[in-house]
């Protein structure tokens, strides 16, 4: 095409036709300029579906970090309920001043011991190093920060408050006087105190209980549970950005 519009133009000179000769060579430049911008805009559009093609591999893992990270916290949620429940047994039967009888001894290992949850982030790190604001959803890009560098971190914080306050707490077990005896599966280990009477009446042993399992509670209902259900969303908004063509 160049060839051609060259051969045109030298024949113009020598016809001695120079103003049809601008005019050609005017437009040569423009139909350059156009195949240029023509070209960038198809490099463009090309390395955009190469950036979206990466974007949906890399929330597809981040969606099964997220799912394994949503079925952890649930199992942690679901003890957590169970062990609240022990502790809310041994307080009032302390409260309430019942007789002991070794239907409490299962419920006493309840009252400092706990799952932990810990977040899968090496995808979200993969994504990260993609870079957050090249997603192309931003509600979605804003979403992932608020559960991972805020959501995530306050869980942790609680968590380990919570795992200070039940080490705190299972310290004291000693000097109170707990055996380890086996549980009617002979595989797992309960305890039980060693004189019920004095327990009942050791008000800094009620006190630590009610501590704990307060701790236990608030990082529960307001944090794990909150989680989870952000956790949740943000599949969900993952799995309808991978559905979009």
């Amino acid at each position: 095409m160049i060839k051609f519009f060259r051969k045109i133009r030298q024949n113009l000179l020598s016809e001695g036709k120079t103003g049809k000769y601008l005019k050609y060579a005017v437009g040569e430049i423009v139909l350059v300029v156009i195949g240029i911008l023509i070209a960038l805009q198809i490099n463009n559009w090309n390395e955009y579906q190469k950036q979206l093609k990466t974007e949906k591999e890399i929330l597809k893992e981040l969606k099964i970090g997220l799912e394994s990270d949503y079925n952890n916290i649930t199992t942690s949620i679901d003890d957590h309920l169970e062990f609240i429940r022990s502790q809310e047994i041994i307080i009032d039967w302390i409260d309430r001043n019942y007789e002991y009888n070794d239907s409490l001894i299962p419920h006493f290992k309840h009252m400092h011991f706990t799952s932990l949850f810990f977040p899968k982030d090496a995808q979200f790190k993969s994504l990260n190093q993609f870079g957050l604001r090249n997603i192309s959803n931003k509600a979605l890009g804003d979403q992932l920060t608020d559960l991972y560098d805020f959501i995530y971190k306050d869980i942790l914080y609680w968590q380990n408050e919570y795992k200070n306050t039940s080490i705190d707490f299972r310290s004291t077990l000693d000097e109170l006087g707990f055996e380890f005896v086996k549980d009617t599966t002979e595989i797992t280990i309960d305890q039980k105190p060693t004189d019920p009477t004095a327990l009942q009446s050791n008000k800094a042993f009620l006190y630590n209980l009610k501590g704990t399992s307060a701790t236990l509670k608030i990082y529960t209902e307001h944090k794990l549970k909150i989680a989870r259900k952000e956790i949740l969303k943000t599949i969900n908004m993952i799995e309808k950005e991978i559905e979009q063509d």
